[in-house]
């Protein structure tokens, strides 16, 4: 069985010169020939399933906002901590230079005796 084409109702009206309600009638007949899985008064979704869908979305978003939040805070804190470490580094670098490069007297010179 081949299937009709479809029109808008208004034009198949004038193409066929049947009153509003016949091209009703023979929109819904194309639609339903064309695409028998759907009805015509199905074709949308609901307000229900359309505030699902942004939620679902709104949800996603919202966990990809705080995985990101996260982890440039643990950057942040991993940056501190490697300057921290690379001062202390310094610090004990320079503190070993001086303390190398004083004379030595004597062997008990620190103790005073």
């Amino acid at each position: 069985m081949r299937a009709r084409k479809l029109c808008n109702p208004t034009l198949c009206a004038q193409a066929y010169g049947a009153g509003r309600q016949q091209a009703r009638g023979l929109f819904r007949s194309a639609v339903t020939l064309s695409f028998p899985q759907l009805r015509v008064a199905g074709l949308g979704f609901t307000i229900l399933e359309i505030m699902v869908g942004v939620g679902v979305v709104g949800l996603v978003l919202i966990t990809m906002y705080r995985l990101v939040a996260s982890q440039l805070q643990a950057l942040q804190v991993s940056r501190e901590a490697q300057a921290q470490s690379a001062a202390m580094d310094g610090l004990a670098g320079y503190l070993q230079g001086v303390l190398a490069g004083l004379p030595v007297r004597q062997a008990d010179c620190l103790r005073g005796i």
